[in-house]
């Protein structure tokens, strides 16, 4: 039972009730349970399954012991427990002491508040659940103290004199391994370990995991398998299970180390190939193939079963020493955590290289009897070759003619000459090309005997002849080009040459050329001619002023074809007599004659040209008086 000893008056209750509803306060803290769990099934008996009144403070606790501990109370359990008012001496009796139930006065959640008869909290004693426990309080859930067989919760200070005469603690069950957990697969970098739960005593329960390394806690290793990273190389690897339920202590198991972990072994799914073409000269490239994990890769290549010296790289150019073995390449995959692997491509062929010759021969020189043609030094795609030589006159090769230097002799007149150069080089095939032919190759050049004579006067519209000197040998056809200064005149390649406006104030001179069959044409410039002039057109006019003074002047103008602006001199004569002279500038000058005598006279004007104007003259008759 757990009312207190009498009834109290239904007013009385009602005031006490509305008291007590205020300080269901649930304070901050940690808090088990909180709200009415007791089973409606079990309130409608009148005997409970752990043999209490249904209903009945001792009842609800008998509850939570066997509900929230998980723990298999009863009425009987080791020893009789009875009233509220008896379960201190029940707790503290040694068979339940021996099973480790405890009772003191430190409050703890999930404890049974215990009350004394007579005690302020109750006068026939009482049991009650701690759900709250904060430092200066606690907070219990009971049955049929504030109401008749009712769920009621309250907050009681420690200061408070209803403060509970101790607390009983029921221990949780602690859950036991009775077969360690056990590691499973292969301790091995790049591998997955897994363990096993092992087997507890209780059902029903969860386990949580970590992983250990030579004993230290692996961080994030919190499941149940282990994938092994490179850091655990040569380390014995553990794993703590544990297990947690409701109502039980939590247990731990911790498992048999595994054995050093060995290093990773790479997986290589596709070896190394080689690309490229396998012949001298020609670059190989290795492909690393496919690895997992990837790693760092190092390559040696080997002609055969020998390794190449210095050939590490991933690319490697066979030498001569390779023509005809078979060169393949290792690959050799390192990182850390895992034991470097080699894995080797298959071997190709190595056939000779293409020696090629970057450019055609040229030959240098004339081609003719006694005049020396020379092949340029080539380049080609191998350094220092061998070269070879042989020349041929129309197609056929020419005894002796082996060198890069060919003197063309009478035998080969009129024929066409070709160079044909060999180069070989060891491990290449050896190349042969040939020079773009020369012209017939000739006797000799024309010459001649002397230089080109011009005649003709050096006047604007003249006719000017070349005439040739003899030429060596003799029966050549002349060809001729007159020059304007340093400039072919274009059209002027005959024999004759009539001067034109643009001649005026220049220079002209003739090539001659000499052309003799199986000779080269060979070809003598004239000495340039004088100046080309241009024959002035003069006029004149002449003034007389004063009837009685009657003084004379002379007003002159002269023009010349393809000059713009003549200069010189004009002089006035009459007869033997000279009567003035004046400078002619642009084509104009005035002559001052002075007094005449009455009478007709004729003057004659003399222009003295300058440059590329003739002298010229030109007459006027003067009657003054």
């Amino acid at each position: 039972m757990c009312l207190r000893g009498r009834l109290l008056p239904r007013a009385v209750l009602t005031v006490l009730l509305g008291v007590l509803a205020a300080l269901l306060v649930v304070p901050a803290g940690r808090a088990a349970v909180i709200g009415d769990d007791y089973p409606a099934s079990v309130a409608k008996k009148n005997v409970d399954p752990w043999r209490f009144y249904s209903g009945q403070c001792t009842s609800f606790a008998a509850w939570r012991i066997n509900h929230q501990l998980e723990f298999g109370f009863d009425d009987y359990w080791l020893v009789h427990w009875g009233n509220a008012s008896n379960w201190k001496r029940a707790a503290k009796s040694a068979p339940v002491r021996a099973a480790g139930v405890t009772f003191d006065h430190t409050p703890r959640v999930g404890a049974i508040a215990w009350w004394a008869a007579g005690s302020a909290g109750s006068s026939r004693g009482h049991v009650a659940w701690v759900a709250v426990v904060n430092p200066t309080s606690i907070t219990i859930e009971e049955y049929n103290y504030l109401h008749a067989e009712k769920y009621d919760v309250r907050t009681i200070a420690r200061d408070d004199s209803r403060w509970p005469s101790g607390f009983i603690h029921f221990p949780p069950k602690t859950i036991t391994n009775t077969v360690l957990p056990k590691i499973s697969g292969t301790a091995q970098v790049g591998r997955t370990v897994k363990t096993s739960n092992g087997r507890w005593s209780e059902p029903d329960k969860t386990f949580s995991y970590q992983w250990f390394a030579n004993g230290a806690a692996i961080k994030g290793a919190t499941a149940k398998s282990l994938p092994i990273g490179p850091a655990r190389v040569g380390k014995v690897l553990t794993v703590r299970v544990t297990v947690a339920k409701k109502g039980f202590t939590g247990s731990a198991a911790t498992s048999a180390g595994t054995g050093a972990v060995a290093p990773g072994v790479f997986a290589n799914p596709t070896a190394p190939s080689i690309t490229g073409t396998a012949q001298v000269g020609s670059s190989l490239r290795a492909s690393t193939g496919t690895w997992t994990p990837a790693g760092a890769y190092t390559y040696q290549w080997f002609a055969g079963t020998r390794a190449i010296a210095g050939a590490t790289a991933a690319t490697f150019t066979p030498g001569p020493a390779q023509v005809g073995t078979q060169v393949s390449v290792r690959v050799t995959a390192a990182t850390a955590g895992y034991t470097s692997r080699t894995s080797a491509s298959s071997p190709v062929t190595v056939a000779q290289g293409v020696l090629r010759a970057r450019s055609t021969p040229s030959v240098s020189g004339a081609a003719r009897v006694g005049s020396p043609l020379t092949v340029a030094p080539m380049t080609w795609n191998v350094t220092a070759p061998k070269v070879s030589y042989q020349w041929y006159a129309d197609g056929a090769p020419i005894a002796g003619a082996t060198g890069a230097t060919f003197v063309p002799t009478l035998a080969q007149v009129d024929q066409h000459l070709v160079v044909a150069v060999r180069a070989t080089s060891p491990g290449y095939a050896a190349a042969n090309v040939r020079s773009v032919r020369t012209g017939p190759v000739t006797r000799g050049v024309v010459g001649f005997r002397g230089v080109p004579h011009i005649t003709g006067q050096r006047l604007l519209g003249a006719v000017l002849t070349a005439r040739a000197p003899a030429s060596t040998p003799a029966g050549a056809r002349f060809g001729y080009q007159w020059f304007r200064g340093a400039t072919p005149i274009a059209g002027a390649t005959a024999a004759t040459y009539r001067t034109v406006t643009a001649d005026v104030g220049r220079h002209l001179s003739v090539r001659v050329s000499g052309a003799v069959a199986s000779w080269t044409t060979g070809s003598v410039r004239s000495a340039r001619i004088a100046v080309i002039r241009s024959v002035p057109v003069i006029t004149a006019k002449a003034d007389v002023r004063g009837a009685r003074d009657r003084f004379v002047t002379v007003a002159v103008r002269v023009r010349a074809p393809g000059v713009a602006h003549v200069h010189g001199v004009a002089v006035v004569r009459e007869g033997s007599h000279r009567l003035g002279t004046a400078p002619v500038r642009r084509g104009r000058a005035t002559v001052k004659v002075g007094t005449m005598s009455s009478g007709r006279h004729h003057l004659t004007i003399r222009f003295k040209g300058a440059g590329a104007s003739k002298s010229g003259t030109t007459r006027v008759v003067v009657v003054t008086g």
